[in-house]
């Protein structure tokens, strides 16, 4: 089924707000806000929810979700998302669950008094007003999804009037949940569950017999019957009009068809429980909807298991705790300048980060004061990372001050790092451990000394065997390779290798050779151009790339290749190289750099969800074919090209070149007009597709 509703119905302790019972609520909106659906690739799905209470006494919710795809032969799977106290004021979609064909909708939730009205969920405006002039009627009866009214089968009933929306001159679905009170009938005609019938139109309800039937009317009316008797109980009952056939169902099995002409009624209101206010109904009615479209018998089927009473038509695993969001931190420090605390941190990669906030206090497991009065912004989605800085200035000098950053993602999802300590000396150590943890005086270089913590980070290999995987012969046509180094330390190899040119790369293994056999050691593919500039966009410039094999104690006979991937699944090799050996031991500042790398690649490894989902995502997508007027950059396998220059040579050979300079403060979004351009020396010609941003020599990305 396309875009079907499903009924969320859900009851327990964890349902109640965090106000109404601190121990279990897990609730933080009272009104339910912060509750949302997400399917499995973490989309928002509209939802609509008629009844929550998560008071103390509560615990339960009745929420309508639109499910873009239900199968009918696998499991389809959603997510309830909660608990984040950010989010204070509705996120719900209520005429977005119900499809285009969904004439009126009312769910019967609402409690109003003689006159008062019932609304309907679509984007139509077919609000129902409530007729009970003796009083004798009841709209907080219980029905099978939550309210109900209860007519009491003399004055009351529900007039939706007669917009357009409800004159429907081809097939239709008429639907209602009905619990008899009343199960004599005192019309040959039935009594209308709903009715927009007259000399044309329609009519559901009961038969004389105690069945219930749906009669259509063209210039003559005549009633398809059912073979149901009706007792007190609930009974999902629909009727449908193919064009020529008429269908009653009754709780999701068709009982009767029959051919039947029909025409539509513009004259008289829509009414539940009449009809033109007379034959009043004696029962309890629930969930009325319209459809201007022919429902099928599989969906009528599968919304009577789905709302029926002891439904077993899903099933809700344990809670999962939150997963930590996609913010991949290298550093987080605290210096103290004069009267201020610098704060520091920079990150490798950040994926849907709205932003963060920092957190002081004096003891590293007591209360934190946030700082941040407002969330420093993020860069949303990026595997380049960047830096960041704070000055906490209502500190005291000497004084330990411990600190937490917390990111928070696009949907609320929080992690918190630290805690860290300030550093009041400048030593580069935290004030509360600047003594030598082990009392040996020595480099502190060795794992056990908490001063110099080198991460080993180690993925499982893949041995592909003499006959397994071997070097591509095929010609790149998409990157451009201008260096690659691998770099011998204490506690591994540092790979490194820069691109001049970029377009539709996918990414990067890294293979180890050793005695003819070859392992890739990347779990999955190092992200390419694709991930920062997108598919199709040219990155002239190239980009930088860092990976660390965790391979202490190597036979000095490893080798290793790279095999870049493009965006159709096409592969090339560059290699082997051989790593260089320092003729000296390791110093601090190259240990420093080593564990940036180790972080780099743990960020970049992280970044494989990402990736898969993209690449699922452009398969199911025809690759387009775009042409360029940027200068399309060969590469020849056996002959990279010379390094590209370091950033302030190339600022300066740019400085040379004709070019228009745009300040540009932050990321975002910036209008710049055409005359503006033009008049700053940009030629008229150029197509603006393939310009290119450079910051202090290096090339950023940037989408026109």
């Amino acid at each position: 089924h396309l875009n079907f509703p499903m009924l969320v119905s859900l009851s327990g302790d964890w349902l109640k707000t965090t106000i109404a019972d601190a121990t279990n609520g897990h609730i933080e909106s009272d009104s339910g806000h912060d509750i949302i659906f997400r399917d499995t690739n973490l989309a928002q799905l509209d939802h609509e929810i008629e009844e929550y209470d998560g008071s103390a006494s509560g615990g339960t919710l009745i929420a309508w979700v639109r499910i873009p795809i239900l199968d009918f032969d696998d499991n389809t799977v959603i997510y309830m998302y909660y608990g984040n106290p950010c989010i204070t004021s509705s996120t719900q979609n209520v005429t977005g669950v119900w499809d285009e064909y969904y004439a009126a909708v009312w769910h019967l939730d609402e409690s109003p008094v003689d006159q008062g009205t019932h609304d309907d969920s679509t984007s139509n405006p077919n609000t129902g007003t409530w007729n009970d002039s003796d009083s004798g009627g009841n709209t907080s009866a219980s029905g099978r999804i939550d309210g109900a009214d209860s007519l009491d089968g003399s004055d009351d009933h529900i007039d939706a009037g007669n917009d357009t929306s409800l004159q429907i001159s081809g097939a239709f679905t008429v639907s209602a949940w009905v619990n008899p009170t009343d199960t004599s009938t005192r019309t040959d005609w039935g009594d209308p569950i709903i009715s927009k019938e007259g000399t044309n139109g329609f009519q559901l309800g009961y038969s004389s017999d105690t069945r219930f039937g749906f009669m259509l009317n063209g210039g003559g009316a005549s009633m398809t019957w059912g073979t149901t008797g009706k007792t007190p109980v609930w009974y999902y009952v629909v009727g449908v009009y193919d064009g020529t056939t008429a269908y009653i169902y009754v709780n999701g099995i068709e009982e009767n068809s029959g051919a039947d002409a029909y025409t539509a009624n513009t004259a008289q209101d829509l009414q539940i429980g009449a009809f033109e206010s007379t034959r009043e109904l004696e029962a309890t009615i629930d969930e009325v909807r319209l459809s201007s479209f022919r429902r099928s018998a599989d969906w009528i089927k599968t919304e009577y298991y789905n709302q029926k009473a002891s439904s077993t038509f899903f099933s809700v695993d344990p809670e999962e705790d939150s997963s930590a969001t996609v913010v991949d931190l290298i550093s987080f420090t605290a210096t103290g300048q004069s009267s201020t605390v610098l704060l520091e941190w920079e990150t490798a990669q950040e994926i849907d980060n709205l932003g963060f906030n920092l957190y002081r206090s004096s003891d590293p497991g007591g209360s934190y004061t946030k700082l941040s009065s407002s969330l420093i912004r993020g860069l949303i989605s990026s595997i380049s990372g960047q830096q960041y800085t704070y000055i906490d200035r209502d500190v005291t000098r000497d004084v330990l001050y411990y600190y937490m950053l917390e990111d928070v993602d696009l949907y609320g999802t929080r992690t918190m790092h630290g805690p860290v300590c300030v550093d009041w000396d400048g030593d580069g150590i935290a004030d509360d451990d600047d003594e030598d943890a082990d009392d040996d005086d020595s480099d502190d270089d060795n794992d056990d000394d908490p001063e110099v913590r080198i991460p080993t980070l180690r993925f499982e290999e893949v041995d592909f065997g003499p006959e397994g995987w071997t070097p591509s012969s095929s010609y790149a046509s998409w990157v451009k390779l201008s260096s690659f180094r691998a770099r011998q330390g204490d506690e591994g190899i540092a790979l490194e290798w820069e691109t001049s040119f970029e377009v539709d790369n996918f990414g990067f293994h890294v293979y180890r050779e050793l005695d003819g056999r070859f392992y890739r050691i990347t779990p999955d593919l190092v992200p390419g151009s694709v991930f920062k500039a997108g598919a199709g966009r040219e990155l002239p410039a190239g980009q930088s790339y860092t990976y660390w094999d965790g391979l202490p104690g190597g036979t000095g006979g490893e080798l290793y290749w790279l095999d870049c991937v493009d965006l159709n699944g096409g592969r090339a090799s560059f290699g082997p190289i051989k790593p260089e050996i320092y003729g000296q031991p390791v110093s601090e500042r190259q240990k420093v750099r080593f564990r940036s790398i180790t972080r780099h690649q743990a960020s970049r490894a992280r970044a494989l969800g990402k990736a898969r989902e993209l690449r699922v995502e452009l398969n199911t997508e025809r690759v387009q074919t775009q042409s360029s007027k940027a200068t399309f950059r060969m590469i020849d396998p056996e002959n990279p090209s010379d390094p590209r220059l370091q950033p302030n040579e190339e600022q300066w050979a740019l400085a040379a070149q004709p070019g228009v300079k745009i300040y540009v403060k932050e990321d975002g979004w910036y209008r710049v007009g055409k005359p503006e351009l033009v008049a700053a020396g940009l030629s008229p010609d150029v197509d603006p597709r393939y310009l290119q941003l450079y910051a202090d020599g290096e090339e950023k990305s940037m989408m026109v």
